[in-house]
């Protein structure tokens, strides 16, 4: 699946749990979330969704950070 989201607040830890917690059971197990880096201050490499963890990476070019 590819999309845009627009974390509510900085702490992207709590934020991207909450959205892989509601995606996993719609879309199947989500496995890697990736964030444009200039986005948040403290990117986390792990969250956890739904009792698993998730990956999450990041990227700073070819993309609009918003």
């Amino acid at each position: 699946m590819d999309g845009a989201w627009w974390p509510r607040s900085r702490d992207l830890t709590r934020e991207l749990s909450a959205l892989a917690d509601v995606l996993d059971p719609l879309w199947g197990r989500i496995a890697h979330i990736a964030v444009n880096s200039h986005y948040g201050p403290i990117l986390p490499r792990t969250v956890s969704a739904n009792g698993h963890a998730v990956k999450v990476g990041w990227f700073t070019s070819d993309q609009d950070p918003h």
